[in-house]
């Protein structure tokens, strides 16, 4: 199975920019990388492959339970109902994943997979509650 999707992942993976000189080549830097590779070979959308949490790996049958999805860093059920699944995973994947694992500071059970460590909505609210300070110019 995972001989099929390679060439297309690594298309993915590799990324490309386009340019007047035409297209070249671009890595990809973690987490993206992982992400995508995620996305492609399990054919998630982004929303679900961010709400992956660890607990959903078994890594002893392989497989990969899909059962939620966030948008707007909000948890929901997945889009459709044939979305909420348990998808086969290849050893290969298995691997990615757990280099993934071992690199990233969320490692536990009930973390999420792609967890990042900057907390923006907090940030954000905290933006709009600072007062807006006016400035003059030329002196005025």
């Amino acid at each position: 199975m995972m001989t099929a999707i390679a060439p297309m992942t690594a298309a993915i993976i590799v990324g490309f920019r386009m340019s007047f000189r035409g297209i070249q080549p671009m890595q990809l830097e973690e987490p993206i990388r992982t992400v995508a590779l995620v996305c492609v070979s399990f054919g998630l959308r982004i929303s679900e492959a961010l709400a992956l949490k660890w607990s959903d790996v078994d890594w002893l049958n392989g497989t990969l339970r899909v059962e939620r999805g966030i948008v707007r860093q909000r948890i929901r059920s997945v889009k459709t109902a044939e979305s909420e699944q348990k998808v086969s995973a290849g050893p290969e994947m298995l691997q990615v994943m757990n280099s993934w694992r071992q690199t990233t500071t969320f490692a536990s059970e009930s973390d999420w997979i792609f967890a990042s460590p900057a907390q923006i909505c907090r940030q954000r609210a905290y933006l709009r509650r600072q007062p807006i300070k006016t400035v003059s110019y030329y002196g005025a």
